[in-house]
């Protein structure tokens, strides 16, 4: 009978401990827990094995098919949210679809085989053994089958396809903001002085707010200290449709959200009895809005981007392509990456793109023609950073970020030094920004603790001959019309798409309504949809 007990209780603290894993890393408990010791779940589990014991045993007790299989089935559809969650830390359905949406069924599945089979493994074991602890326990304890219910109505209740759907299907309209009408195009109205070079270094998830926090206020000093050399914005916040990489390039490239391409209208479909699709994807990506490259294209700058990650993902590199880019590199680009040794999960490394960065500067400045070289970074990415092999490897408060964020600093002035070496500085445009806002990792608690409405984007331009901070209200559209000025661009009205520029005194969006209203105005936005694709 005591070893009965003590299986019994070793399967109630495996069912009660992965339930914990799943609601802390899917609907963002306090992290402290995930990332401390066990003992959070073993005190958790512990109060729940009492009160099993104290429920009466009845070994004879029939499985509950009825509430065995929904529970099972709301397992299913909540399990790939969760590891999306713990690969990408972001399940908004609308970045799921995106994904979805923009790289192809054999590169999504080489890419969850090459980086992610070990993840997949853990979530194929997590729900075995969350599954076979359900069975023996609603047979061998006594109401434990309306605890399952409940699990299980919780899981579908809160799984995001319940809420997107509700939201798609139920949400009232929107708050009387019409952003159609608040999309002015792109038109340059005269070009001033000698063509720049652009260097845009896009820093992956490294928001302002990190000066703030005690663990990271030291090793983000190099990006405070930037900030003191040249135009720096201090209010840039995050709306819907900018939150996650692909989000935030389209944003303050083309000065609009990233909104899904190829869903349909069901809302209108439903109650209008219309269909629409918003295009299809094929070689194009928003062919239809004015961008940056576009710009620069035009004016006959040659243009090059490059990431660590594939060029598939979120279709960065149709994304770049698309909008006047020459040349596009990521992981996929070469040959041989298997022979690389300076990667990680998600592609090469930062020390490998910032010295082909730094290559690609000197060969570009060689070329007699102005150029426009924008990167992307990976190592500040959640859940807790990627160092290269020239980054220190130290622990602050339990996390790797400070780490990330003084050897990206590190690399960053590299690139600066190295820009300075050629001689080009004088002619050269600097954007250091980050690609949104840090989403779940080892400090998230200590970023909230700041106020989300507080947290603030990273954005500072050097080469202007100007050192000035801007508080004005924005978001990362006017980022865009920002970057056009500085180049030496006059855009019509100071306006690109849904960006102001920032140097203007025009109103911003962010000032005339909150940021909560005009996340909520972008959601299920079908007419701004429509317009962003209408030409793919």
């Amino acid at each position: 009978m005591a070893k009965i007990k003590i299986l019994r209780g070793l399967i109630a603290l495996s069912f009660c401990s992965i339930l914990i894993k799943i609601l802390i890393d899917l609907y963002g408990f306090s992290s402290s827990l995930l990332y401390s010791n066990i003992t959070p779940f073993f005190l958790a589990s512990l109060a729940f094995i009492i009160s099993c014991y104290l429920s009466k045993v009845d070994s004879s007790m029939p499985i509950n098919l009825k509430i065995i299989i929904p529970f099972n089935i709301s397992l299913l559809l909540i399990m790939p949210f969760l590891l999306i969650e713990i690969a990408f830390g972001n399940f908004h359905i609308f970045a799921i679809a995106s994904t979805l949406k923009t790289i192809d069924t054999i590169s999504l599945i080489n890419l969850a085989m090459n980086d992610f089979l070990d993840l997949i493994l853990e979530g194929v074991m997590l729900w075995i053994i969350f599954s076979v602890s359900s069975i023996y326990l609603i047979s061998r304890i006594n109401n434990f089958k309306y605890i399952l219910a409940s699990i299980t109505i919780f899981f579908i209740t809160f799984n995001p396809i319940t809420i997107s759907v509700s939201d798609l299907l139920f949400s009232g309209p929107q708050d009387k903001i019409d952003l159609v009408k608040d999309f002015k195009g792109v038109s340059i109205d005269e070009t001033m002085g000698s063509k720049k070079n652009l260097v845009h270094i896009y820093l992956e998830s490294m928001e302002r707010s990190y000066a703030q926090v005690s663990a990271t206020k030291t090793s983000f000093g190099y990006f405070s200290e930037l900030e003191k050399r040249g135009l720096s914005f201090t209010n840039v916040s995050q709306v819907f449709g900018t939150h996650f990489t692909a989000a935030g390039l389209v944003a303050s490239q083309c000065g609009v959200p990233l909104l899904p391409n190829g869903i349909f209208d069901y809302k209108n479909k439903i109650h209008e009895n219309t269909s629409r699709d918003f295009g299809n994807q094929e070689d194009r990506f928003m062919s239809g809005i004015v961008c940056l490259g576009d710009i620069l294209k035009r004016e006959g700058y040659f243009l090059s981007y490059m990431n660590g990650s594939s060029l598939e993902i979120f279709s960065k590199g149709k994304l770049f392509l698309s909008h006047g880019y020459d040349h596009v590199f990521g992981i996929n680009s070469l040959v041989d990456s298997a022979n690389e040794s300076r990667q990680n999960k998600w592609g090469l490394d930062d020390s490998y793109i910032f010295e082909k960065a730094e290559n690609e500067i000197e060969k570009l400045s060689k070329s007699g023609k102005p150029f426009a070289l924008t990167m992307l970074t990976i190592g500040t990415h959640g859940p807790d950073a990627y160092l290269d092999d020239t980054c220190e490897d130290f622990v602050v408060e339990k996390s790797y970020i400070p780490a990330a964020i003084k050897c990206t600093a590190k690399h960053v002035k590299s690139l600066l030094d190295k820009i300075e070496s050629l001689g080009i500085m004088e002619d050269t445009i600097v954007v250091i920004q980050s690609d949104h806002l840090a989403m779940k990792n080892t400090l998230y608690d200590q970023l909230q603790a700041i106020g989300p409405e507080k947290r603030k984007n990273y954005f500072v331009i050097l080469g202007t001959n100007q050192k000035k901070e801007i508080n004005t209200m924005s978001t990362q559209f006017d980022i865009y019309p920002t970057i056009l000025e500085v180049m030496g661009f006059k855009p019509k009205a100071r306006t690109a798409n849904l960006g102001i520029s920032m140097l203007s005194n025009k109103t911003k969006l962010a000032e005339i309504y909150d940021i909560e209203m005009i996340s909520s105005n972008l959601k299920n936005n079908v007419k701004l949809q429509e317009l962003m694709w209408a030409d793919d």
